[in-house]
């Protein structure tokens, strides 16, 4: 019987946690309503918000005192070193996380308008 890679397992684990998500979401929407939306689109914004400021790079928080730090230096440090044969390659990775970003961020905004307009129309 084969054991699952890394990658399968990621995938499983990612998936585990969507299938969750959405569980407690439906589980939200039954208890408050319209709200709920409203609420998830917040959350939605705040991922993306979070992903697009940290840009691909180590996050320095309090958590791990000067380990995030010296992570964040290694990554810079690398990045300048880069040859130019690979800087389009990395200029096409952050374009594509752009379109990403921006698809989430939509989402996220008109989830949020349309749960709190339905929120304030039909259940206040």
């Amino acid at each position: 019987m084969p054991t699952l890679g890394r990658r399968h397992f990621a995938t499983a684990a990612a998936f585990l946690g969507i299938l969750l998500a959405g569980v407690a979401f439906l589980i939200l929407v039954d208890r408050i309503g319209f709200l709920a939306i409203g609420l998830a689109g917040l959350v939605v914004l705040l991922i993306a918000f979070r992903l697009e400021i940290n840009a691909g790079h180590a996050v320095i928080d309090d958590h791990h005192g000067t380990a995030g730090v010296n992570l964040l230096a290694r990554q810079l440090r690398e990045q300048e070193r880069t040859g130019a044969e690979q800087r389009p390659g990395l200029a096409a990775e952050r374009d594509r996380r752009a379109f990403a970003l921006y698809v989430t961020r939509t989402f996220g905004l008109a989830l949020t308008a349309l749960g709190f307009s339905m929120f304030f129309v039909h259940q206040v």
